[in-house]
């Protein structure tokens, strides 16, 4: 994430989630509003095609989130591993995703926002937000990399994938400088 615009919510979270590298974790835990199970369940299957077609959530760091509904459908968790701090995860989260956040957050206890519009004041929405955090007592993530790194990674393998298999790569293939690159791409 290179130049981007830092939102400045004034909130700032009082808890942090562990860390393993770059990375952090964070587990949020809601109650949905009695009578609300039904279509906060509904809403919540609605809210990951929104992701696919928003293209937003990786500007946040985001490696992964996870949502579901537990205890027929009255509580609704949310687990994610995220890159940048968390007030700048989540502000910036709130900024680009708060129409689509809203849909679900709408039936959890204590929304500062109404079935029909999200909350205008974003700091009280932040601080609703974290104090539903909770930090899990394990942490683990094997590659410890930014999702930039990632991304670039994944990115050089698949262009080197394309290298090899054109035929007119050969000649170049064969200098030694080459050689743990092909090494590698072997195994």
């Amino acid at each position: 994430m290179s130049t981007r615009q830092e939102p400045s919510l004034g909130y700032k979270a009082k808890i942090r989630g562990l860390k393993r590298g770059p990375n952090n974790e964070m587990f949020v835990w809601f109650k949905i509003k009695p009578g609300h199970e039904e279509q906060a369940a509904k809403d919540l299957a609605a809210f990951g095609p929104m992701l696919d077609k928003a293209g937003e959530p990786w500007k946040l760091g985001l490696h992964e989130s996870k949502l579901g509904m537990l205890e027929g459908n009255t509580r609704l968790f949310f687990t994610t591993t995220f890159d940048p701090e968390p007030d700048i995860y989540v502000d910036d989260a709130l900024f680009r995703l708060t129409a689509g956040l809203h849909i679900w957050f709408r039936h959890c206890e204590g929304y500062p926002g109404t079935m029909d519009a999200p909350p205008t004041d974003l700091d009280k929405l932040k601080e609703w937000y974290f104090s539903h955090w909770r930090p899990c007592s394990v942490y683990y993530r094997p590659y410890a990399r930014t999702f930039h790194e990632i991304t670039r990674a994944l990115s050089v393998y698949d262009t080197f994938q394309k290298v090899l298999d054109d035929p007119k790569a050969g000649k170049a293939l064969q200098d030694p400088a080459l050689k743990p690159l092909l090494d590698l791409a072997s195994d």
